[in-house]
């Protein structure tokens, strides 16, 4: 379902008219009539008060473009299995099992399994299974370095936070520093001007991917190159090589998988990128594979 027939369903199912729907948004009736006919989508801030206003995500509100999946336990999630926030708003990273007012239901890896497993279990999936399953899973720490201070999402725009490095330290980058055991590291399309003193996404800033704590021994990944906040400023093959030459690892989903292929290839051969560099990363992987995948 698009979004202008979902606003026309949530609206016309609380009996409100368009008048009613923009005065608790501060917004024109004009522009409550230019979503439900398509012309326009309401912009983040907006998502968020129809967010709590209908009680409904906003990935619902989007019309669903992606499948939400918990964070911490990997479970496919529903409109009804979201968690919340201690003031109610709706927390889509994560299930109401593992996450509830503010507040994870486990300290550390162990106490996750134990915890999903006494949840997920079933007569076709015993708990047994259920630990074995979990305990194969890489825990993975994300988004580097954080999107708790940014406005925009980096599936549709290159998000940024104006954060200098004191005040990231002191807040976003903590959970990155935390003794988790082996983990991986997902850097995200988050700009972060006044540290680096431009706009380059983490992704692809040697500068930012330095911060990540013990990153010789963390398996370090990109969100998806195939999101705006990519694929709007670099080609498959500059993001895929510039990831690269960041410190990244594994590079999740160029837009073009052949193009970003050919240029790392090219890069290797020509010697801008070097066979050790890559052979570290490879190293890494390996290490990690055998760890979780054995």
């Amino acid at each position: 379902m698009e979004t202008k027939n979902v606003i026309y369903e949530l609206r016309t199912g609380k009996g409100m008219s368009q008048d009613e729907l923009a005065e608790k948004l501060f917004v024109t009736r004009q522009a409550v009539s230019r979503w439900e006919n398509g012309e326009t989508v309401p912009n983040t801030e907006t998502l968020k008060l129809l967010s709590r206003l209908f009680d409904v995500s906003i990935n619902t509100l989007l019309g669903s473009p992606r499948q939400l999946v918990c964070q911490c336990c990997g479970m496919p999630l529903e409109e009804a299995s979201l968690s919340r926030e201690p003031d109610g708003a709706i927390n889509e990273d994560y299930c109401k099992w593992c996450y509830a007012d503010g507040k994870f239901a486990y300290t550390n890896m162990d106490k996750l399994i134990d915890f999903c497993a006494e949840h997920m279990a079933s007569e076709q999936w015993p708990a047994g299974q259920v630990r074995a399953y979990l305990a194969g899973l890489l825990p993975t720490l994300k988004h580097f370095p954080g999107h708790g201070d940014t406005a925009e999402d980096s599936h549709t725009a290159l998000a940024v936070t104006y954060k200098t490095l004191d005040e990231l330290q002191a807040c976003e980058l903590l959970p990155f520093a935390a003794d988790t055991g082996l983990h991986a590291v997902m850097v995200g399309h988050i700009a972060a001007p006044n540290v680096t003193g431009d706009g380059t996404p983490a992704t692809l800033s040697p500068q930012l991917v330095a911060l990540i704590p013990d990153a010789e021994n963390t398996l370090i990944v990109t969100d998806s190159l195939a999101m705006d906040a990519i694929t709007a400023a670099y080609t498959p093959g500059e993001a895929a090589m510039q990831a690269l030459q960041a410190g990244c690892d594994v590079l999740l989903m160029p837009n073009s998988l052949p193009e970003a292929y050919a240029a790392v290839l090219e890069a290797v051969q020509n010697g801008t990128i070097s066979e050790e560099r890559l052979d570290r990363s490879v190293n890494k992987i390996l290490l990690y594979k055998q760890q979780f995948a054995s």
